[in-house]
C-alpha cells in the first residue's frame, strides 16, 4: 500500500466550489475589511449571527484563537497578580494568553481522558486563583459537571478553550456554553477553518471585548471608531477580515458532515479493538474524534508499538510536544520584558503524572481523507501487533 496521508487539516479537506464562489464575490465587491468596502456584504456580521443562534450568546469573530483566549480572560477581569489554572497538555496559546494579561498560568495534571483532572484543579487552588481554563483536547469534552461544581464552590471564573472541539457536546449541550466565556479557533487544522480566525462568546462584558478587539474604540457600524467616550480605552487590533468570514460561512454549513464523517472513521477503526486501552471518553460526552489515542502500561511497550506501526507506514506518535511545563518560557520563567514581568517567585508545576501518561500513549491523526481500504489496513496492523 502507498504511504497513507495523516495530515490534520480536517476543514481544509472540505473546501470546494462554494467557498471559492463566496470568496470571489468578496473580491469582486472589494469588501475585504469588515467595516469598509465599495459594496459591503457583511459576511462577518452574518457569521456572528449564525454563531449567536448556535450558542444562544452574542459572538465576536476575531483574527485567531489566541486573541479569543486573551479576550476571554479580559472579559473576566483576569490580570496582574492573578493565577489561572490550565491543563499541562495543550497548545501554548492556552497558557501564553494568561501571561499576555499579566496573570500566571498554573499547570494542572490531566487524567485518562487527556483533559484537565478535576482533582488536580482543587490541589492547585490558592488565594490568588481567579480562573480555570479547560481545554477540550482533540474534540473530547472535559468532565464539566465536576469542573462547574469546583468553580462554583471556590468562586472561580470558568473559561472554555474550544479550539479543537467546535461542535462537540456534553450532556446534549454544545461545548462552549458552560463557561463564563469561551474561545474558538478556525485555524487550518481545526474542525472548520478559514485559515486563521477565532471567535469569542461570553456571558460577561461582551461590549468591552468588542471594543478591545477594535483598538479599544467605540464604532457605529461602518464609521471610524471613536475614543472620546467615557467607556473607551486602550485595546488591540484583533479584527477578522470579511473574506475569512466568507470562507467560514460556507464551512459552517459543512459542520455536521465533517463531524459525522470523523465519527464514521473512528467507529470503523475502533470496532473490535478490545485489547487496546483507548482514550477515555467522559460520561455524557458527544465527541468529535480528530485522533485515535491508545495507552499502554509502560513507555517501552508504547515505543515498541509506535515503531511497529511506523515501520508499516502508519504514523502513530506521542504528544510530548504539547506538554507545556517543559517549554522554556514556563520551565525557566523567561519573559521578553526587562523586569521579567509577569514572572515573580514563579515555580512551574512539573506534572510528572501527566508526563508519564503521555510517554505511555500513542496518537494517530484521523485524517478525513482516510479511505475504507486505509482504515482496514490500519486496523489489521493493530490487530496483528497483538497477535505477533
Amino acid at each position: 500500500m502507498k504511504k497513507i496521508c495523516f495530515d490534520p487539516f480536517y476543514g481544509l479537506n472540505y473546501i470546494g466550489f462554494r467557498e471559492k464562489l463566496r470568496v470571489n464575490k468578496i473580491l469582486k465587491n472589494k469588501s475585504l475589511f469588515r467595516y469598509d468596502g465599495v459594496n459591503m456584504l457583511y459576511e462577518s456580521d452574518k457569521v456572528e449571527e449564525s454563531l449567536k443562534n448556535m450558542f444562544n450568546e452574542d459572538a465576536l469573530l476575531v483574527n485567531n484563537g489566541t486573541s479569543a483566549l486573551k479576550l476571554c480572560l479580559l472579559a473576566n477581569g483576569i490580570g496582574e497578580g492573578d493565577e489561572v489554572i490550565v491543563p499541562c497538555l495543550s497548545f501554548i496559546a492556552t497558557a501564553a494568553s494568561c501571561l499576555s494579561v499579566g496573570a500566571i498560568p498554573v499547570f494542572a495534571d490531566i487524567d485518562e481522558s487527556f483533559s484537565i483532572d478535576p482533582n488536580s484543579i482543587v490541589e492547585r487552588i490558592t488565594k490568588k486563583t481567579k480562573a480555570v481554563v479547560v481545554v477540550h483536547y482533540q474534540g473530547y469534552s472535559c468532565d464539566m459537571d465536576k469542573i462547574l461544581e469546583i468553580c462554583r464552590k471556590y468562586n472561580l471564573a470558568l473559561i472554555e478553550d474550544c479550539a479543537q472541539a467546535f461542535g462537540s457536546k456534553y450532556n446534549n449541550k454544545l461545548i462552549g456554553t458552560f463557561g463564563n466565556s469561551s474561545a474558538f479557533s478556525f485555524q487550518a487544522c481545526k474542525v472548520i477553518t478559514c485559515g486563521e480566525g477565532g471567535a469569542v462568546i461570553s456571558k460577561v462584558n461582551m461590549d468591552y471585548i468588542n471594543r478591545y478587539a477594535d483598538n479599544g474604540g467605540y464604532r457605529e457600524k461602518d464609521m471610524m471608531p471613536l475614543w472620546n467616550k467615557s467607556f473607551t480605552s486602550f485595546g488591540e487590533n484583533f479584527k477578522i477580515t470579511d473574506y475569512q468570514s466568507a470562507l467560514l460561512s460556507i464551512q459552517l454549513t459543512r459542520l455536521d458532515k465533517i463531524i459525522n464523517h470523523q465519527k464514521l472513521i473512528f467507529n470503523a477503526l475502533t470496532e473490535g479493538l478490545n485489547k487496546y486501552n483507548l482514550r477515555k471518553i467522559n460520561k455524557s460526552s458527544d465527541i468529535i474524534p480528530m485522533s485515535l489515542c491508545v495507552t499502554f502500561k509502560t513507555k517501552i511497550e508504547c515505543d515498541k508499538f509506535i515503531d511497529y506501526m511506523n515501520d508499516n507506514g502508519i504514523e502513530f506518535s506521542k504528544r510530548i510536544t504539547n506538554f507545556l511545563p517543559k517549554y522554556n518560557t514556563f520551565e525557566k520563567g523567561l519573559s521578553p520584558y526587562k523586569n521579567n514581568f509577569p514572572y515573580k517567585n514563579y515555580k512551574v508545576q512539573i506534572c510528572l503524572k501527566s508526563l508519564n501518561l503521555l510517554n505511555r500513549s500513542a496518537w494517530l491523526v484521523l485524517n478525513s481523507k482516510l479511505s475504507k481500504k486505509e482504515i482496514n489496513y490500519i486496523k489489521n496492523k493493530m490487530v496483528s501487533y497483538y497477535e505477533k
